[in-house]
Parts: C-alpha cells; sequence; structure tokens
C-alpha cells in the first residue's frame, strides 16, 4: 500500500470544449505542504 496523499492516474479535465489537462499523473506523498499556482494566483 502506497502512503500518498494525492494520487491520480490519466486524469483529463474538459471545460468548454477544451482540454485543460490530458492524462495527468500525480503522486504526492503524505507529511508535506504543497500549494498549486494558476494563473490567477493561488487556488484554494
Amino acid at each position: 500500500m502506497s502512503n500518498w496523499m494525492i494520487q491520480t492516474k490519466a486524469l483529463t479535465k474538459e471545460i468548454d470544449g477544451q482540454v485543460i489537462l490530458d492524462h495527468v499523473a500525480i503522486h504526492l506523498p503524505a507529511g508535506k505542504i504543497y500549494g498549486l499556482l494558476g494563473p490567477k494566483g493561488a487556488s484554494s
């Protein structure tokens, strides 16, 4: 068993017909602090 806080496999997101994420894989270990930034600043 993995100790992942967040794990995705082949994550795809489409908004208004435009692909925003295409088959993204993310593995973030537990016990760490992460922040995600976008074009308009931090996302919560």
